[in-house]
């Protein structure tokens, strides 16, 4: 696992994130590549959002911090004020 060691700052916030999350989300990286990561947000409890689940994946480059990550959403998001 040498990608471990050519990404301090990723793995920091790896453990941080562990640790400080909201219960609401739940994130870490796919099988055992550091640079790539599942995300879902749930819905929280007695909004207009409850019940509902956000997936994303996330890709880091190797120069993270410096580049910042690709997000994708697998899940359609709608917005009142946006038609696209």
């Amino acid at each position: 696992m040498s990608y471990i060691l050519r990404s301090p700052n990723l793995l920091n916030c790896f453990f941080i994130f562990i640790h400080v999350s909201p219960p609401n989300c739940h994130a870490g990286p796919k099988a055992d590549n550091i640079y790539e990561w599942k995300l879902t947000i749930l819905g929280p409890p007695a909004s207009v959002c409850e019940g509902g689940v956000v997936f994303l994946d996330i890709t880091f480059s190797s120069d993270y911090p410096c580049k910042p990550p690709k997000v994708t959403f697998h899940t359609r998001i709608y917005h009142y004020n946006i038609n696209s």
